[in-house]
């Protein structure tokens, strides 16, 4: 079972120590971003939307920053990011993160996966909820195009 778990409130002052600590260090950047992601995870479950979403947005920027657009790891807190934003109603801004996570995935696999296929889908409903029709329908003929790959085996 993992701390955050078994006992919350210990994980919380962890982190926050952690996060913290990181600060002093010159280095320290990969290990801080994935207790940055784990506090984030752990604000999330405590209903503390707006705080998670804050160290999602600075998770996110810093994997960009330090891994670039293609990398997994950055492509997957940007799709976090944009899942928090739309539970919060920040269509906007979800969209800005579908569209990182979506140009990482078609980079790194290609349409023709289903990885990219979700987050272009997600991209395309966002668009759709916010009025950008036309960008909607752009975004659905890619995602037509990856299925359509997917099918014949491209």
């Amino acid at each position: 079972m993992r701390l955050e778990e078994s006992d919350p409130d210990c994980a919380q002052e962890l982190y926050e120590q952690c996060i913290k600590g990181f600060g002093k260090l010159k280095e320290g950047y990969p290990y801080m971003l994935v207790v940055m992601n784990s506090y984030a995870v752990l604000r999330e479950r405590r209903g503390k939307f707006v705080e998670a979403s804050s160290l999602l947005d600075s998770y996110a920027e810093l994997q960009l920053q330090h891994n670039g657009k293609d990398h997994e790891n950055t492509i997957t807190a940007f799709h976090n990011a944009a899942k928090m934003k739309v539970q919060m109603g920040k269509y906007a801004e979800a969209c800005e993160y579908y569209k990182i996570a979506a140009e990482g995935l078609e980079m790194s696999y290609g349409l023709a996966h289903d990885e990219t296929l979700l987050v272009f889908r997600h991209l395309r409903n966002v668009l759709n909820h916010l009025g950008h029709s036309e960008e909607a329908r752009e975004v659905a003929d890619k995602i037509s195009q990856g299925e359509k790959s997917l099918r014949s085996g491209d």
